[in-house]
């Protein structure tokens, strides 16, 4: 039991976690800065706050999180491709799983369950497939 525990908790999984939540505050300063000191539109506003936050995420999961210093071209270009591949399916997925539970509960606790998976498995697709080490 303890073993699965110091798994599922492991360092990289609580950088992983601490990284997530950094890119979210930061994604929200960005949304108060471009909406309350500059006025910009609404849609000006987040759409800003969300580039800057995929950015800012992208780049501590990388750094941060998985420690994948690689800086290659070729390599990062991949990255940001799967990664790209990877939010486009995660938000494909929040849209018909809210849908689909939205006539039993409410969206805000259909799109926290979505997070909790979401969260799951991009850990691990991070971990597999996007942020291996390629320097030797």
């Amino acid at each position: 039991m303890q073993n699965k525990f110091k798994a599922i908790f492991s360092k990289q999984f609580i950088r992983y976690i601490i990284a997530g939540l950094t890119s979210l505050v930061f994604e929200l300063v960005v949304l108060w800065f471009a909406h309350d000191v500059f006025s910009l539109s609404t849609q000006i506003s987040v759409s800003i706050s969300f580039w800057v936050g995929l950015v800012v995420a992208f780049m501590l999961q990388k750094f941060f999180t998985y420690k994948e210093h690689t800086k290659s071209v070729g390599v990062v270009s991949k990255q940001m491709v799967l990664y790209g591949l990877l939010v486009a399916w995660d938000y494909l997925f929040t849209l018909v799983f809210v849908s689909l539970l939205a006539p039993y509960i409410t969206i805000y606790i259909a799109r926290l369950f979505s997070i909790v998976f979401i969260v799951s498995w991009n850990y691990l697709i991070y971990k597999k497939y996007i942020f291996v080490g390629h320097e030797k």
